[in-house]
């Protein structure tokens, strides 16, 4: 923790020495302990582009990182990727392997066109209460042609119950009427649908349509959404009936968390309309008289702010006016009798000045603590007198958002401001060799710069995407970074718009920026908890390891020191994991996993000397009532949301609960619950025949003439009279001494497989099978057994179980997950040579190139080359990335291709 003075004062008072209590300093020990427990983790998706076709695939690289350092973190193991559709359905779900902080992959999107969101969250992550997940909308929807609608309504202003008269034009790119060309029309109110049909733009390209509001009401925008059935004319457009909602929302919020009587105070305030997208509006502030007190209008996306000071008696109302949906009157926050209200004045690249006042005291005393991070950076202890009006170095500040706390002489937080830092060092990306034009299938080859603020070399690890500009931004997608995310998007509340704006130097980016965080930002004290000493402990939820314990099958009884196999199958080959419980019969394990799409994976478990049955439990970690729960944003949506203006997604937080058998535990990446899914059984492959064994098998035998047994030894013994059992192995051997058929008298197991699945020659592996589960048992010898292998040497039996069979208990776990999703190569096809630039197929690519992993050496210097496709257009190179020393930052480069 830090605890440095470092307030300059500006006030004319006498210079005191400011100390730091015993409170301040519990206080910063506190946030130092609880981060100790618990450092906060923070997980950013870039993807190849933010709009796509149905059925397009989706690449993205995850970065994770350390909040207080923001450097790789590299304990989670797992990341899940989930996308969800406009109802709030989970459509696809992801795991992708994390290696040193970084993840990569793809995977297929829906056919269905509309809006969609994507949700990247791992295991640590729900260690907070926060549930930070990282979450980004995605547009699927279908090439739009350069035609285009236009509406022309009759009127100006419609109320329910009135007809609705617009005249429909359909234009093509050179602003050329399309004659007779068939469209639908549909009325919609949310996801009500009012009217809908088809039509046919007449003769001049005018369509008359006439439309009902009477099924309306005043909770929602109407809407009118065209769009063409031509096959080669593929437009949509979506336009609101104007004057058919008055409903829109304003937050107002208090700088510093009150009004306080008598105190000035500034006011900031955000306008959204009933779909949760920015609205301008103009804010006058009366009391019953009429009489002005304040005035407000947007000034960036909704947000404004006024000043204003509260005098008892004096009821204030707020007059807010929206040009679109008219006056709606808005109660003003409640003040309070005495408090604190503080103010920021101006930021600039080397301080924040800061206001606090009080009409509590002159002699009140209280504190001042500065926090980012979780972790306090400055504090002090004075009163009114001693300071007022002060500045704030950014010295010691690292980017992003700060916390400003004053708490009174009773240690209670009672005034709050949060304020963004612009970094003192950023990473830059910058780029090399790439030409203004190029043509078709040219070849463009980059030098990639990384540096400092200071322009020294940066070590990073960067991503880039290339794509066409419309994929990037256009009037329905708005881009992020990861610069934005990381620093200011995971602390703020709702959608941060204009990104790139909010950063820039242009004319009032500052002034945005700190709206931005008046109201986006805003926060009531969250203390409380850490003042009382009341935090929770958090579960370290790892979702590195395997949690299991094992038990005697008949007393129930924990099985110590017990010895555990775990093999792994998967594409590249088999891996072997050798472990056992501890004194109370419980493991934890991390699989040594031979590539990262592993298929399946067989427990088996026995006893220390390797002798009585025992049952093995694959279980979630003890906080398994904790599940996954994703934030739903989708309330009050247009029904097409295609044709919806951006942002789409309603900010208010909406608990939308997963369905039951969508539930992912929080601790387990491999079975969802505490349930055995012992024995799992293997579809046959269909080209295996069951005559075949019959053929070739020396004894053979129906499960309806098997006699019952107490083990599976009683029933071996009923078609094979002739074998042995290692006592301390647990083999299973051919008895050759007794045996006639066979005339080598060498020693080897035989192999036990069951509905076609090898199971090894291990008693245990098939000992809980009982008679009622077996619908067929084979057993091969001799030249028959050629098509195992080596392992089919010794012998074969083979087991088919019933249909209808469910294993209930056994020592040995199979389950076949996919536990990773698989690492594909983006392709990109090379025209370098004269028979590759002449193919006659088209290139569309949409994503002209993908790299999702490109690492930059000691200098900061990496290339990449890559060939342009057949698309002629503006190009825009995203490059983003995070430095080995916690240095987030993009660059954003545009060329195009032509002729």
């Amino acid at each position: 923790m830090k605890a440095i003075l470092v307030i300059i004062l500006c006030c004319m008072f006498s210079t005191l020495s400011f100390g730091q209590n015993e409170f301040i300093e519990t206080l910063g020990n506190r946030l130092d302990s609880v981060y100790l427990r618990s450092p906060l983790e923070k997980v950013y998706v870039q993807t190849d582009r933010n709009q796509y076709f149905p059925s397009d695939t989706l690449w993205f690289k995850a970065t994770l990182t350390e909040s207080r350092s923001m450097k790789f973190w590299n304990s989670s193991k797992m990341l899940h990727l989930h996308l969800f559709d406009h109802d709030g359905k989970r459509v696809n779900k992801e795991n992708t392997y994390v290696v040193l902080g970084e993840a990569q992959g793809c995977f297929v999107l829906p056919e269905e066109e509309g809006w969609y969101k994507l949700v990247a969250a791992t295991n640590w992550n729900y260690n907070t209460p926060q549930n930070r997940f990282f979450t980004k909308d995605i547009l699927i929807q279908k090439p739009l042609s350069k035609a285009s609608f236009k509406m022309n309504f009759a009127k100006g202003n419609y109320q329910t119950g009135e007809d609705v008269e617009v005249e429909v034009d359909l234009l093509d790119g050179e602003d050329v009427r399309q004659e007779r060309i068939p469209f639908t029309y549909r009325l919609n109110q949310g996801e009500r649908i009012l009217d809908e049909g088809e039509a046919f733009t007449k003769g001049k390209g005018m369509k008359g349509l006439k439309l009902s509001l009477e099924e309306a009401n005043d909770t929602l925008p109407v809407s009118l959404t065209l769009e063409s059935k031509d096959p080669t004319i593929h437009t949509k457009m979506m336009a609101f009936i104007p004057g058919t909602t008055t409903d829109f929302d304003v937050n107002f919020f208090p700088e510093g968390g009150e009004l306080v009587y008598r105190v000035p105070g500034m006011i900031g305030f955000k306008a959204v309309d009933a779909y949760g997208n920015p609205l301008d509006v103009d804010v006058v502030v009366t009391d019953k008289d009429g009489n002005t007190w304040a005035k407000g209008q947007s000034s960036f996306n909704g947000m404004g702010k006024f000043k204003l000071t509260c005098l008892p008696g004096k009821e204030l109302i707020a007059k807010v006016t929206s040009k679109r949906y008219g006056e709606k009157i808005v109660p003003l926050p409640q003040p309070v009798e005495k408090g604190f209200v503080m103010k920021v004045k101006d930021i600039t690249a080397e301080y924040i000045r800061l206001y606090v006042m009080q009409n509590i005291s002159p002699e009140e005393q209280y504190s001042l603590v500065v926090s980012q991070r979780d972790e306090m950076i400055y504090s002090m202890t004075g009163n009114y007198k001693d300071f007022g009006n002060f500045k704030l170095p950014l010295k010691d500040l690292k980017a992003g958002v700060a916390t400003i706390t004053v708490f009174d002489r009773e240690n209670r937080p009672r005034a709050e401001r949060v304020v963004f830092v612009k970094p003192q060092q950023r990473m830059h990306v910058k780029i090399e060799g790439v030409r203004s034009i190029y043509q078709p299938r040219d070849k463009v080859a980059m030098n990639i710069q990384v540096t400092d603020e200071d322009g020294n070399p940066l070590q990073a690890s960067l991503s880039v995407a290339v794509l066409d500009s419309l994929m990037y931004k256009n009037d329905r997608v708005e881009p992020s970074n990861i610069f934005s995310y990381l620093n200011l998007e995971t602390e703020v509340k709702g959608r941060v718009h204009d990104v790139d704006y909010l950063f820039s130097e242009e004319p009032g980016a500052s002034e945005a920026l700190d709206l931005v965080m008046m109201t986006q930002g805003w926060r009531r004290y969250k203390w409380e908890e850490l003042i009382d000493d009341a935090v929770k402990p958090t579960n370290r939820l790892y979702d590195d390891f395997i949690r299991g314990h094992v038990i005697r099958n008949w007393s129930k009884k924990p099985v110590p020191n017990a010895a555990i196999s775990l093999l792994t199958f998967g594409n590249s080959g088999v891996g072997l994991n050798l472990f056992n419980t501890d004194s109370t019969g419980r493991f934890k394990m991390l699989p040594d996993f031979q590539d990262f799409n592993v298929l399946k994976m067989i427990f088996s478990a026995q006893k220390d000397k390797g002798k009585g049955k025992v049952r093995l439990r694959v279980t979630s970690n003890e906080a398994d009532s904790l599940m996954l729960s994703l934030r739903n944003e989708y309330k009050g949506l247009s029904y097409e949301m295609v044709e919806a203006p951006y942002a789409p997604l309603n900010e208010r937080e909406i608990h939308q609960k997963i369905e039951a058998d969508d539930q992912v535990m929080i601790n387990s990446d491999y079975l969802i619950e505490e349930v055995s899914v012992i024995g799992e059984k293997i579809d046959k492959p269909e080209s295996v025949e069951r005559g075949v064994y019959t053929s070739f098998s020396s004894y053979s035998k129906k499960g309806s003439d098997l006699s019952p047994a107490s083990d599976f030894e009683g029933i071996l013994r009923q078609v094979l009279p002739f074998f042995i059992v290692d006592t301390d192995s647990n083999v299973v051997y051919m008895n050759r001494g007794r045996d006639q058929v066979f005339g080598n008298s060498e020693k080897k197991p035989i192999l036990f497989v069951v509905d076609d699945f090898a199971m090894g020659s291990d008693l245990s592996a098939v000992d809980h099978l009982t008679s009622d589960a077996i619908d067929e048992i084979f057993v091969m010898t001799d030249g028959a057994t050629a098509q195992f292998g080596m392992e089919g040497q010794g012998g074969v039996v083979i087991i088919y179980t019933r249909d209808d069979y469910v294993q209930e208990s056994t020592s040995e776990n199979i389950s076949s997950p996919i536990v990773f999703a698989p690492i594909k190569e983006f392709y990109a096809p090379k025209y370098d040579t004269p028979l590759m630039k002449s193919l006659a197929t088209r290139d569309m690519r949409s994503t002209v190139y993908w790299k999702p992993m490109l690492v930059t050496d000691e200098e900061g210097k990496a290339t990449l080359e890559y060939y342009n496709g057949d698309i002629k257009n503006k190009k825009i190179i995203c490059i983003e990335g995070l430095s080995y020393t916690g240095l987030p930052g993009y660059g954003i480069f545009t060329y195009n291709v032509m002729f």
